[in-house]
């Protein structure tokens, strides 16, 4: 430490520069919405903590999910019978699931139901690893992972290898300058005066729409609008999704019954939800495997009940790339959510509190 201090005395520009930094990171701390420079990505991910965070913001109904639930339309307080937010997230795994809602838990009292509706293609084996054995994995997830949940949460999440591989991903995100590397770049290119002065990039314009999309919507926007791909090369990734699900048959359902049991512990109603998929995809040996499994777990708990749309089979001209809705396909899962679905949910949830003082 004394050797520190005289080469610090020493050359007295380094002793600056540690200090500017030092100035610089502290600074940052007390900037406001910095989320708003990154990636819709990132932003997206901090939108939906921020949601189950805010105390202030309570919901009937929680739907959990994936990039394709994403698409469900929410439900606020004037437009039915019991509210419902579409908490649901891209590309983050199947473990993320339980931690997230109890992360809603801290902030407010239980839903009247919480709806999972991710994919069973969630569940494939290959997304089973942990991540300091599959960095490919975590590249995909780390994303949204790292945005959702802070250092300390991520303790009880991970162990052993899988434990220290986080943290070592974490540790340089509390450099704010380094965190927000990406938006700051972005204010700084070409050093225009007004793009500094008002915090206006390509980024933030994005997410102020995502924001206002998703907020008109209780947390649903359709991905699959955002997608442009030609019909030739849909139909060949058609051919090849359905092959690759056809040589696989292997899955890990944990997730899932992990938190089943975490519900059933906190006492909170659950509706495993399977929503409908390009046709073809129901008759794979991956899903014929893995579908009877899901459903058969879930029977087994008190707390829970698989539901899913009397349609399951959509036509490949409803999807932008084989997996999400294209404008069409979101008016017609709506339609059908709507139509068949709400109503099984309010139905469900209506049974669940005229037995809750027998259960008891």
């Amino acid at each position: 430490m004394n050797s520190f201090i005289s080469y610090s005395k020493k050359v007295p520009a380094f002793s600056i520069t540690v200090l500017l930094i030092i100035i610089i990171e502290v600074a940052l701390y007390f900037i406001p919405n910095l989320h708003y420079l990154e990636g819709g990505g990132s932003f997206f991910t901090y939108y939906k903590k921020q949601i189950a965070e805010d105390k202030n913001q309570s919901f009937d109904i929680l739907l959990l999910g994936d990039s394709r639930s994403l698409s469900i339309r929410g439900v606020k307080e004037n437009e039915g019978e019991f509210s419902m937010y579409n908490m649901s997230l891209p590309a983050a795994g199947p473990r993320y699931f339980k931690f997230f809602l109890k992360k809603y838990l801290e902030n407010h009292a239980n839903p009247k139901l919480v709806i999972w509706a991710a994919d069973p293609e969630q569940f494939n084996h290959t997304k089973s690893k942990t991540f300091n054995t599959d960095k490919n994995l975590w590249n995909q997830y780390k994303h949204r992972l790292l945005n959702l949940f802070t250092f300390p949460e991520s303790f009880e999440q991970y162990k052993g290898g899988e434990l220290v591989f986080i943290a070592k991903e974490y540790l340089p995100l509390m450099m704010y300058s380094y965190k927000y590397r990406q938006g700051f770049g972005d204010l700084l290119n070409g050093l225009k005066m007004e793009t500094f002065t008002n915090r206006e990039t390509y980024h933030t314009k994005q997410n102020h729409m995502i924001e206002t999309i998703t907020s008109s919507h209780n947390g649903q926007i359709n991905l699959g609008d955002y997608f442009i791909a030609d019909e030739k090369e849909v139909a060949k990734s058609y051919v090849k999704y359905l092959e690759g699900l056809n040589e696989v048959k292997d899955y890990d359902i944990e997730p899932l019954i992990d938190f089943l049991e975490y519900c059933k512990e906190k006492q909170i109603k659950v509706l495993v939800l399977n929503i409908p998929r390009v046709e073809g995809l129901n008759q794979t040996l991956y899903f014929q495997s893995v579908v009877p499994a899901i459903r058969d777990k879930t029977a087994t708990f008190p707390n829970a009940k698989y539901l899913e749309f009397p349609k399951m089979d959509y036509p490949l001209s409803l999807f932008s790339e084989s997996i999400h809705y294209n404008s069409s396909g979101d008016k017609q899962l709506n339609t059908d959510f709507k139509t068949y679905i709400y109503p099984e949910i309010i139905s469900y949830v209506k049974n669940s509190e005229k037995k809750e003082p027998n259960e008891k």
